[in-house]
């Protein structure tokens, strides 16, 4: 549907009608630049302990090498794993060895020891992993170890390479990353935008165009046009809302000057129910928190605990 001219071209403000472009526009782009900044910064704080302690992994595991051991005892430990259809065991070779004498006594020469790592594999039944134990009791057999931290020794090594941290960083960076964009979404587009506009909005007239039933709830929507000011081009931009509070077909239209294809009802920034909006905003803002810090917090852990 093309503009009403006339409608646009009416000289007579309406109450609380912004009449000329505020110079609130190099203001908000400063203060979009440092929100981005600050959440850029955010990240990178988050991120930081990953990559140390994706150094710190590489470090340590450059340290193995490899020589002989002697197995003294051994034992299967079982995995559970829940899933859809029920619980799932799998089970994996644990081993008592002891080290040549030579070995750095920093590290002790009594040590855990794995079939492999530092990614370990697991057996689907216990009697291949009871197999493998009982072939090996009281048997001298090749390992990788390092002989200066009491760090667990390996039959078979994979070794640690830089793909294998980049895939190690990846793996855990990318669900914070994640996380971090939800939480960032939900904060701006329910706590700051709102905010935003309420404070820095420039208010136009705006018209009902359409009016519509939606959803299975049948709920009544109306589709609200307006045109930004002094824009480059006479656009009408459209925006859906709620409409039993609409009582004429000439409304208030609050948008932001930096994207004008976003705005509310000017109605809707000031009655009753903005509090009541923003104090759920809050909350929801607060239990993204509640379940991201902890998860940042653990990430970072893991990153630097090392099997023992």
């Amino acid at each position: 549907m093309a503009p009403s001219t006339d409608f646009y071209a009416q000289h007579d403000p309406l109450p609380g009608e912004t009449q000329e472009m505020p110079s609130i526009i190099p203001f908000r782009r400063g203060r979009r630049s440092l929100r981005w900044l600050v959440f850029l910064l955010f990240l990178s704080v988050s991120l930081l302990p990953l990559i140390l302690g994706e150094l710190y992994r590489f470090q340590v595991y450059s340290t193995y090498k490899p020589g002989f051991c002697l197995i003294t005892s051994g034992e299967v430990q079982a995995i559970t794993t829940r899933t859809k259809t029920g619980v799932v065991y799998q089970y994996k070779p644990v081993f008592t060895v002891l080290l040549p004498a030579q070995v750095n006594s920093q590290g002790g020469r009594t040590r855990q020891g794995f079939l492999d790592g530092p990614s370990t594999r697991t057996y689907p039944d216990y009697g291949g992993a009871n197999m493998f134990v009982l072939q090996n009791d009281n048997q001298v057999v090749g390992c990788t170890y390092t002989p200066t931290q009491a760090l667990p020794v390996y039959l078979v090594f994979y070794g640690y390479s830089t793909a294998h941290a980049l895939l190690d960083f990846t793996s855990r960076a990318l669900p914070m990353l994640i996380g971090l964009l939800i939480g960032y979404a939900v904060f701006f587009l329910n706590v700051w935008l709102p905010f935003a506009l309420r404070r820095w909005g420039v208010t136009v007239r705006g018209r009902i165009v359409e009016q519509k039933i939606v959803g299975s709830k049948n709920t009544h929507i109306a589709v609200v046009a307006y045109r930004p000011l002094h824009t480059k081009k006479a656009r009408e931009y459209r925006i859906e809302v709620p409409d039993p509070h609409l009582k004429s077909e000439v409304v208030l239209v609050r948008y932001d000057v930096l994207n004008p294809k976003t705005a509310y009802l000017e109605q809707s920034l000031h009655d009753s129910a903005y509090g009541y909006r923003m104090a759920m905003s809050w909350i929801y803002v607060a239990l993204i928190c509640a379940f991201m810090i902890p998860f940042l917090i653990g990430t970072a852990i893991s990153v630097w605990t090392l099997p023992s």
